[in-house]
């Protein structure tokens, strides 16, 4: 998503945000002149929505609010529109508990999702970015099953990243043979159950190797997420009859998803920066 566009909503759901959502801002009107009947009003909000507007061709802000309508943060109010040239936005119900609670990260808001990652994550990787977003893309348009097939790869990706950085720190570490084991391995969960008894082999030689917040962290964040993404992916992609999935099934594994993949990336600044423990029985 263009940054000009991130901007561009970020700024008008926050005048939204400071605006008395009970009196005439409750209904969100576009019309081509709509940045000069702001400018010549003596109310300094509606001045400060001039100065916003303008900065922004009719077909950009157009775009993002029907954008805003996909999200299910805005609704077409055909009862007030009282001619073509006149369209009204109102808030949903969910729209007015975002703009209540703009710190809450949801798969109904993409950007968001990707801002609290790069926020986390100093260079997330291309094509996680990708394969999540097609996730958060076929969720918001009601494609549940392709969600959850999208973010399934982006789970491999996750751990395949994670694998590729282990077998570095194992070669740096002198484990050249558990190396070589790891890297013949090509299914995804055979590679992670043994990122899994090697966790718990290091962890059994030193507690200190991965500090203790991490540790736990590993354990309710990796460990048990990947398996749900894992089970409900193969549910979906490997089908022994038709599958149902649903918007919570396809909600629950998006929301949990940030935290799971940011836990995979301090993993892997750990092995990038600390030598593994000296005999190790791997």
């Amino acid at each position: 998503m263009e940054r000009k566009y991130i901007d561009l909503k970020k700024n008008l759901l926050e005048l939204i945000q400071r605006t008395d959502l009970s009196r005439k801002y409750n209904t969100l009107y576009l019309l081509n002149s709509l940045p000069n009947i702001f400018s010549q009003s003596n109310n300094s909000l509606e001045r400060e929505l001039h100065s916003f507007y303008s900065q922004y061709t009719s077909n950009e802000i157009f775009e993002m609010l029907w954008d805003l309508v996909n999200k299910g943060i805005l609704y077409l109010d055909f009862n007030q529109m009282n001619s073509y040239h006149h369209w009204f936005f109102n808030l949903t119900l969910y729209g007015r508990s975002y703009i209540e609670n703009t710190d809450e990260i949801t798969p109904y808001d993409p950007d968001c999702i990707f801002e609290y990652l790069n926020n986390n994550i100093s260079e997330l990787d291309q094509a996680l970015k990708f394969y999540l977003g097609e996730s958060l893309r076929t969720f918001n348009n009601g494609y549940f099953l392709s969600s959850i097939i999208s973010l399934g790869i982006a789970s491999e990706k996750a751990v395949r990243m994670l694998s590729d950085k282990y077998c570095e720190a194992l070669n740096r570490s002198g484990y050249s043979t558990r190396k070589s084991q790891i890297e013949s391995k090509y299914e995804i969960n055979k590679i992670f159950q043994a990122l899994q008894q090697d966790y718990n082999k290091i962890t059994t030689k030193d507690k200190s190797y991965f500090e203790y917040t991490l540790q736990e962290k590993i354990k309710t964040q990796v460990f048990s997420i990947y398996n749900l993404i894992r089970l409900s992916r193969n549910e979906a992609g490997h089908p022994k009859e038709i599958i149902d999935i649903d918007r919570l099934d396809a909600y629950s594994n998006l929301i949990i998803f940030p935290k799971y993949l940011i836990t995979i990336y301090e993993i892997i600044n750990t092995l990038d920066t600390k030598p593994l423990p000296t005999g190790l029985n791997l």
